[in-house]
């Protein structure tokens, strides 16, 4: 439910096995060590602090997403893009690295 109700806290890790998530609103936010959600593809974030000077924000609630959920929900920040030569067209969150497109 957070991911539809909060798409623009929709997150893919930058890394399989880092703590570190870019929110499709941004930001970047990382997980307290330890979590047990470190190294999951997706998350919804529920909820989410940057304290003064810091680079990223610290998450407080979220919860691990399937790359379909994920898709879905942030629907409104996909865009299509043209390449050549390759596929004709692909869907891109916007504002994601190239290495977030893939599954």
């Amino acid at each position: 439910m957070v991911g539809f109700a909060f798409p623009e806290r929709l997150a893919r890790a930058r890394d399989p096995r880092g703590a570190a998530y870019p929110i499709v609103g941004g930001t970047t936010a990382e997980l307290a060590g330890g979590s047990a959600l470190t190294g999951a593809q997706w998350l919804a974030i529920a909820v989410a602090d940057r304290g003064v000077g810091r680079a990223s924000a610290r998450v407080r609630l979220t919860v691990g997403l399937d790359a379909a959920t994920a898709r879905e929900a942030g629907a409104a920040f996909l865009r299509t893009t043209m390449r050549s030569p390759g596929p004709a067209a692909t869907s891109s969150p916007a504002g994601w690295s190239a290495s977030a497109r893939s599954s």
